[in-house]
């Protein structure tokens, strides 16, 4: 294989790299805009990280703080992230959120009322579908602590990092959250839209 050969092939494989784990919307730490769908209000917000053994995990949704509370794409995060080994689906019509990894997590959007394997509990934040006003598109966030903890992942916060950090648990007990003293604060709070057919980006 001559080098014209070999470069193109590895312009290719960059190429596809780049589709499968597309470059992360915006840096942790930088200041963005989101709507929040159910009363239509826009807020100003922090970008958050999600990482999986310290390294950021590719989305196109940034992660923010809801009060004390990080809320992170469910679909990036907890659906197209393959290391976190974590499914998830979106049903329009009922506003159902499904996780499953060892244990299933069900969530209604707007509702801190959230079942694990069946059994009820309730969220420090209710899963929001926002808009994210740069790009105009729309993503369902849901407090990442929480759900990486109800599926047995570690979930510590790093504050210096602006991220959230997770890695495989043999536990299924839930991480430490944000603090509120030290994590980064930003008003209001918001989340997106993802169809089981067809699911937000």
């Amino acid at each position: 294989m001559n080098r014209k050969t070999l470069l193109c092939a590895g312009l290719s494989a960059m190429m596809l790299a780049a589709s499968i784990h597309p470059a992360s919307a915006i840096s942790a730490g930088s200041i963005f805009k989101v709507q929040y769908t159910h009363n239509k209000k826009t807020y100003t917000k922090k970008a958050l990280n999600a990482r999986y053994n310290n390294t950021v995990i590719k989305t196109n949704m940034p992660g923010f703080l809801d009060g004390s509370t990080s809320m992170y794409s469910a679909y990036w995060i907890f659906g197209k992230c393959k290391s976190l080994g974590t499914s998830y689906k979106y049903t329009s019509k009922t506003k159902k959120i499904t996780f499953k990894g060892n244990k299933t997590v069900v969530m209604t959007l707007d509702s801190k009322k959230a079942t694990l394997n069946g059994k009820s509990f309730t969220l420090p934040a209710a899963p929001r579908k926002v808009r994210y006003v740069a790009k105009k598109k729309n993503y369902i966030m849901v407090p990442g602590q929480t759900v990486a903890g109800k599926l047995g992942i570690s979930y510590t916060w790093n504050n210096r990092l602006l991220s959230g950090v997770m890695k495989a648990s043999s536990s299924s007990g839930q991480g430490s959250a944000p603090p509120t003293s030290t994590a980064p604060s930003t008003g209001g709070g918001g989340g997106p839209k993802t169809k089981n057919t067809a699911p937000l980006m």
